[in-house]
């Protein structure tokens, strides 16, 4: 059965200042898990604005929102996080994001949820359903579960978010056409898994739905920022490397290898170049800068310490940071989750030629990893 809507916006929390209101009579449906976005036109740049929902009767506590800076800035914060496993803990860190009043947005790179089952995967928390997510009820569940923590609602409820998902939003080292915790044997075609995964993640998360499953965006703000999202799972990821077999070690060179997938990366490349804000921020899932084991005396060749990230996809690395040095962008700097670790790279094509650590001449981008 359908439920009806009545929303309200407001530049202030007492409402008195409404600029938009309007009642939808079928806003929702369990077809969509009786979830809801409302796209507001009209609003002004660089703006707070307050809203709420009736409902069946109710009305729902009162949320902040941010519209983005059109014109000249010199200052922008944003709160970045990633990685965020309900049976590691508790989300202390979103309920702190959530007291502050200085942010432009919230960017979340990824594993919004985790698909494991209980004792899986940390077991400070059980998980509903306590099995692993497979259909496309277990994703419900899973996304309602995440979102009755109330640390995690209140930072929802006072900052807009900027997403893009990560592997864990559908299974752990996910590619294109599969993943290493995806069995079809017992687990059923990925094709379905990712369908019914994809569609419970644009359900639950603020993000227009152009078009289904695709990610990746430009989001200005004003001249000092585009924020450059980007989709280094889904989109068009090869699979990943096996580094324990020596015979496909070569797979992570070949020149035809792909991370972001043809037409992402030439969307992206097109982005960078055309931008006209001072800081280009790609916002991504996997870390840029390398971690490679150098050989020991047993003549192990240089290989990557993981395989997941861009050291398992050196072509398409290659092709980006040579496409940030060749046409002298500036000012590019690359926000990265997944890996529950903390990092500051400079970023170079080859960190043994024409680099200095010491000052970082030759470095052509800068990286910040955040742990969670």
């Amino acid at each position: 059965e359908a439920v009806e809507l009545f929303f309200e916006v407001a530049t202030d929390p007492e409402f008195t200042m409404r600029v938009a209101a309007a009642p939808i009579p079928e806003a929702t449906t369990a077809a969509r898990d009786f979830t809801m976005k409302i796209d507001v036109d009209g609003l002004e740049s660089g703006a707070t604005y307050y809203y709420r929902f009736y409902a069946q009767g109710r009305v729902s506590p009162i949320g902040r929102t941010r519209t983005a800076n059109s014109g000249p800035s010199d200052r922008l914060r944003f709160a970045v996080v990633s990685c965020s496993s309900l049976a590691h803990g508790y989300f202390h860190g979103y309920n702190e994001i959530a007291g502050r009043a200085d942010l432009a947005a919230v960017i979340h790179l990824g594993d919004y949820i985790y698909e494991f089952g209980d004792g899986t995967y940390g077991d400070i928390r059980p998980y509903d359903p306590p099995h692993e997510c497979i259909t496309l009820d277990d994703y419900y569940r899973r996304y309602r579960q995440y979102r009755s923590d109330p640390d995690l609602q209140a930072v929802h409820r006072q900052h807009p978010f900027i997403a893009t998902w990560d592997d864990h939003e559908i299974a752990n080292d996910g590619w294109v056409d599969g993943a290493e915790n995806h069995d079809p044997m017992t687990e059923g075609p990925w094709s379905e898994r990712r369908m019914v995964a994809t569609q419970a993640y644009f359900d639950w998360l603020p993000i227009r739905e152009a078009e289904f499953g695709r990610l990746y965006r430009q989001l200005p703000y004003g001249d000092l920022v585009d924020i450059i999202v980007l989709d280094t799972r889904y989109e068009g990821r090869d699979e990943q490397v096996a580094l324990t077999d020596p015979d496909s070690l070569d797979r992570i060179y070949a020149e035809d290898r792909q991370l972001l997938g043809a037409e992402q990366e030439a969307w992206c490349f097109d982005k960078l170049s055309t931008s006209t804000a001072q800081w280009k921020l790609l916002a991504q899932q996997v870390m840029v800068g390398q971690m490679i084991i150098t050989p020991g005396e047993n003549g192990e060749p240089n290989r990557p310490f993981f395989s997941d990230p861009w050291d398992g996809y050196d072509a398409p690395r290659r092709r980006l940071l040579a496409h940030i040095k060749d046409n002298g962008i500036p000012d590019v700097v690359v926000l990265t989750g997944d890996v529950h670790s903390s990092f500051a790279n400079e970023l170079v094509p080859d960190p043994y030629v024409d680099y200095d650590p010491d000052t970082g001449a030759g470095s052509i981008a800068v990286e910040f990893v955040t742990p969670g």
